[in-house]
């Protein structure tokens, strides 16, 4: 208990037993509260089929009903007091819907995002005849459907579309169809007899595709056409096609042969009269492919298709040096150059000219596709070398680099160095060269802030200086380059160390004593040198519970906030640690106290009275206090308690309208 004058001041502790605690609640009323809208989504479906739009989870404080309705393309619509609706696009759409709800008198407003994918249209007949005659007119009827099918009826989806025929003669057929337009017809006819395949496609605003293909015989012709002939290039697939003028038996067998020492082999025969034919050719020439159908083991017929197969020259993929420039006169350079050549059976003659009046031939034998030659220069220079592969038919590539001979230059980055992070790297190295060319330098200190411009003195000499902002080892790379071109390096090693943070503050509020139910706002400041570095924050409120916050790069200041759910003296400590495991911690302490009621007396050579109680409504203690210490003639007196703290079973308190 502390007693306070004018002029003195007695503070005295008193053990009491402390016996009462007066306890109060409120009630919040939540009359007024608007609703709390609910919109759900995403939405993510497809046109022309439905979308369950979902209120449900819009709710009322107030338990009122609530009343819905949407806002679809810039209309609004009823829903009344049903959250769910059932919606269609019929179109390709991206964008948001609005719920709104009601609750009679407030209203809230919430959006979903919608996503709805565009359906390719669906090809569902193509009628027409299978054969014609040459030049005689002919027509294909095509029906197709894009849109939502119900059992009762069919509604359209909102695109348009593009109809084309591709009728197989290097001709085709173009029309354009608006919305609800599924019948297409045209027509055709053929200037030449053969088999004719058709591709049909449907194709929407949206390029959603629809195929379809029809085949049609025109002419009489012969009993076996093995198709046009084709020209392609080494190394691709050879695609064609064939049929048969009359195949009234399952008896028919086929085979090819495609010219090319591969030897027959059996052929498919399509239930349409028609067969496929696909080889890929290896090498260049001219080919006969050769069709052959029995009937019953009996040679029905056959026709051939002439193949002219074309050379690709070879193509060079990479040419690279070892070892790799500045080298010096006398040291053998190794060329390495890999190529690629569809004409796998090629065989390859590499020549390498190296500038220098001297030339190397390499056969290559197929199936190799790398190529390996050496030399080795006199003198210094820049040579350009240059590779040329060709291949047996006369076909070739060529790559030309250029490569640098010259007198032996060094470069010194100096020694490695060892750092906290935060602090300034500096160090210094220097470069040795033969003089007559235009040196330029670059340093790379290899913490992502990229290369940087390095100052060159008179004697080639360099200062090295840089701030690292995190720990770790880092590579500092120095560059020279001679005329523009990097040809020589040094590095070295920078070990930057972490550093813990530090907790430069820690406060509380309120001050003590503090009641009992208050909340607790603590505030932390603290410095890191290393500025990059995250922190978490443990806050050990000394009853039991902790706060942890992350606090990201850049943050020093920890806030925290707690309640404490029984009085008594606490110590509050804060840790804070860095993403590389340093930290720092402090301590304060805080004391909780109750509202209370109670009192004492005692007698002798010091009498103490003290009656003190928390009435309804009030926060600090009402009563009288009287301390008297004959002894040392004092006699006090208090009306008034400023405040009063218990903590167990020890009291503290504070008062005024002293007399003495």
């Amino acid at each position: 208990m502390i007693f306070q004058n004018q002029k003195w001041t007695v503070g005295i502790i008193i053990m009491l037993i402390f016996t009462a605690f007066v306890g109060m609640t409120a009630n919040v009323d939540a009359t007024g509260l608007p609703p709390v809208a609910e919109a759900g989504g995403p939405y993510v479906s497809q046109e022309c089929n439905s979308i369950l739009l979902n209120a449900s989870g819009s709710s009322d404080p107030e338990s009122d009903p609530l009343a819905y309705r949407w806002n679809i393309n810039g209309a609004w619509i009823e829903n009344y007091y049903y959250p769910y609706m059932e919606w269609t696009w019929f179109d390709d759409f991206s964008g948001v819907v609005t719920l709104e709800v009601s609750d009679g008198s407030l209203t809230a407003v919430d959006t979903a995002e919608v996503t709805v994918s565009n359906v390719p249209p669906e090809i569902l007949s193509v009628n027409g005849p299978t054969e014609v005659l040459v030049e005689t007119e002919f027509l294909l009827l095509v029906n197709f459907f894009d849109g939502m099918s119900d059992p009762r009826f069919k509604i359209a989806s909102l695109d348009t579309y593009t109809a084309t025929f591709s009728w197989d003669d290097g001709s085709s057929t173009v029309l354009s169809l608006g919305v609800d337009e599924f019948w297409v017809n045209v027509s055709h006819s053929y200037s030449e007899r053969g088999v004719y395949h058709i591709i049909i496609s449907i194709v929407d605003d949206n390029g959603g595709e629809a195929i379809a293909e029809w085949d049609v015989v025109v002419g009489d012709i012969t009993l076996v056409e093995a198709g046009p002939d084709s020209t392609i290039d080494e190394g691709s697939l050879f695609i064609s096609s064939g049929f048969l003028a009359y195949m009234d038996s399952p008896a028919y067998t086929a085979i090819v042969d495609f010219g090319d020492e591969t030897g027959a082999q059996s052929l498919l025969l399509n239930p349409e009269n028609t067969f496929d034919l696909s080889h890929t050719y290896l090498d260049n020439g001219v080919y006969t492919v050769l069709v052959t159908v029995f009937n019953e083991g009996v040679e029905y017929g056959s026709d051939y298709a002439t193949v002219t197969v074309n050379n690709i020259p070879p193509s060079i993929e990479s040419m690279s040096f070892s070892p790799t420039d500045p080298l010096p006169p006398g040291v053998l350079v190794e060329l390495t150059g890999t190529f690629s050549d569809p004409g796998i059976l090629d065989t390859h003659e590499a020549t390498i000219d190296w500038d220098d009046g001297v030339t190397t031939s390499i056969n290559v034998p197929f199936g190799t596709f790398l190529v390996i030659g050496s030399h080795s220069y006199a003198s210094a220079g820049v040579y350009r070398i240059t590779l040329v592969m060709t291949d047996k038919d006369g076909g070739s590539d060529s790559m030309t680099l250029e490569y640098d001979v010259m007198t032996v230059e060094t470069v010194d980055s100096g020694p490695d160095a060892f750092i906290n992070e935060g602090d300034m790297f500096t160090s210094a190295g220097s470069f040795t060269c033969s003089g007559g060319n235009l040196y330029t330098a670059t340093v790379d200190y290899g913490d992502g802030s990229g290369p940087q411009l390095l100052s060159l003195d008179s004697e080639f000499l360099f200062d090295l200086s840089h701030r690292y902002l995190e720990n770790g080892v880092y590579t500092v790379v120095v560059t020279i380059f001679r005329e523009g071109v990097a040809f020589i390096s040094d590095n070295a090693l920078v070990t930057v160390y972490n550093v813990a943070p530090i907790i430069t503050s820690l406060s509380k509020s309120p001050n003590d004593p503090v009641l009992l139910g208050s909340d607790i706002d603590l505030v932390g400041m603290f410095t890191d040198p290393g500025v990059l570095d995250s922190h978490i924050a443990l806050i050990e409120w000394g009853d039991g519970k902790t706060t942890t916050i992350n606090l990201p790069a850049g943050v020093y200041q920890v806030s925290g906030n707690h309640t404490y759910t029984k009085a008594n003296g606490y110590t509050i400590t804060l840790t804070v640690t860095d993403d590389d495991d340093g930290s720092d911690s402090q301590s304060i302490t805080i004391k909780i106290s109750t509202r209370c009621c109670g009192f004492h007396t005692g007698c002798g050579w010091v009498k103490f009275a003290f009656v003190s109680k928390c009435k309804n409504g009030h926060n600090m203690p009402r009563g009288t206090t009287e301390f008297q210490f004959h002894l040392a003639h004092l006699n006090v007196h208090s009306h008034v308690n400023e405040w009063l703290s218990n903590v167990g079973s020890k009291v503290t308190c504070k008062g005024g309208d002293h007399k003495g």
